[in-house]
C-alpha cells in the first residue's frame, strides 16, 4: 500500500513539473529578466556616473582632493546642464588601457576624461562625436637634437620609445616607428610615468600633447622635456567621451550634448581658457561658420 501511495505521489510531482516546464511565457517561471543597460540606468536615476583620471589640464584635482577643475570637468558639468542630468564624479579609472573593461563592468557609465580616438579603442568601446582635436608631438630630454626635423629617424633599433600598454602612444609606435624599442609601463600606471622614463634616461622619446607636457615641466623643472622640431604633429587625434561597447543610446546622448555645446560656443570657450599655447587644443570646426 505504501509503495502505491509513493508511486502516485511521484506521478503527481512529475506532472506538476511538466506543467511548469511547458507553461506559456509570461506565466510562472518565465525568461530571465533583461539586464539594465547603462542608458536605462542613467534615465532611471537621472544621473551620469563619471570615471575620471588626473590629466592636467583635462582633469585637475587640487591638493586637498576636494576641488575639481579642467577642460573635461567643465565640459561634463555643461553636459549635465543641457541634458538635465546630474553628473557624479564616481571614481578614478585604473588607466587608459583598462577603462574599457571598467565601463563594461558597469562600475561607471561614462569615461568623462576625453580619450584619444583610434581604431583599436573603437573595437572595445563606443565613442562620442569628437569633443575637440589634439595634436601630438615627439618630446625628448633637453639637449637631445638627434631627431630635429627628421622625425623618421626615431624608427631605429637604437631608439627607445616610452609608452603605456594599450594606449594611443603604443598605437603610434606600432604603426609609425616599428623598429624602435619600447619602454612600456603597465596599464594601471599613470601616463606621467612615460614622461619620467624619458626625463631619467630610461627612454629617448615620448609622444604627447603640448598642454600636458607644459604641466609636467611646470612641476618638474629639473627634468623638462622639449618638443622635437618638426613641420607637423606626429598625429592628430579626436578627443572623445567613451562608454561601454554596445551602449549606442548613451553614446548618442553624449554626442548630441557635445554638439549642442559646440553650437553655442561653450566648448571653444573652455578650450581657450585652458590652452597652454596657440594650436595646443583644436576646436571642432562647426559646419555653418563660413556661412555666417
Amino acid at each position: 500500500m505504501k509503495t502505491k501511495i509513493q508511486t502516485v505521489l511521484l506521478l503527481v510531482i512529475a506532472g506538476l513539473l511538466g506543467l511548469i516546464a511547458f507553461r506559456p511565457s509570461g506565466e510562472g517561471v518565465g525568461p530571465a529578466k533583461k539586464q539594465e543597460t547603462a542608458f536605462e540606468r542613467v534615465m532611471r536615476t537621472q544621473t551620469i556616473r563619471c570615471a575620471y583620471g588626473v590629466w592636467p589640464p583635462r582633469f585637475i584635482i587640487d591638493p586637498t582632493g576636494k576641488n575639481l577643475s579642467g577642460i573635461d570637468y567643465e565640459i561634463m558639468e555643461n553636459v549635465g546642464r543641457v541634458t538635465g542630468l546630474k553628473i557624479v564624479w564616481d571614481g578614478e579609472f585604473a588607466g587608459p588601457g583598462v577603462v574599457a573593461e571598467q565601463l563594461q563592468g558597469g562600475k561607471q557609465d561614462v569615461c568623462c576624461v576625453a580619450l584619444w580616438a583610434n581604431a583599436r579603442r573603437a573595437q572595445r568601446m563606443e565613442m562620442s562625436t569628437p569633443v575637440d582635436y589634439m595634436p601630438l608631438y615627439a618630446y625628448v630630454r633637453d639637449g637631445d637634437t638627434r631627431f630635429d626635423n627628421k622625425i623618421e629617424s626615431i624608427n631605429d633599433e637604437h631608439v627607445t620609445i616610452a609608452l603605456s600598454d594599450g594606449s594611443a602612444q603604443k598605437a603610434i609606435a606600432d604603426s609609425t616607428f616599428p623598429k624602435a624599442k619600447r619602454h612600456a609601463i603597465s596599464q594601471d600606471q599613470s601616463t606621467i610615468d612615460t614622461f619620467l622614463a624619458v626625463a631619467t634616461g630610461k627612454a629617448d622619446v615620448v609622444f604627447s600633447d603640448p598642454a600636458v607636457i607644459r604641466d609636467f615641466n611646470a612641476h618638474n623643472p629639473g627634468r623638462m622635456l622639449l618638443r622635437v622640431p618638426s613641420d607637423k604633429p606626429i598625429k592628430i587625434f579626436a578627443d572623445i567621451l567613451a562608454v561601454a561597447k554596445g551602449e549606442g543610446e548613451l553614446r548618442d546622448l553624449l554626442s548630441a550634448a557635445v554638439q549642442e555645446l559646440q553650437g553655442d560656443g561653450t566648448i571653444e570657450h573652455i578650450l581657450n581658457k585652458y590652452a597652454s599655447e596657440p594650436g595646443a587644443l583644436l576646436p571642432v570646426a562647426v559646419p555653418y561658420r563660413n556661412g555666417l
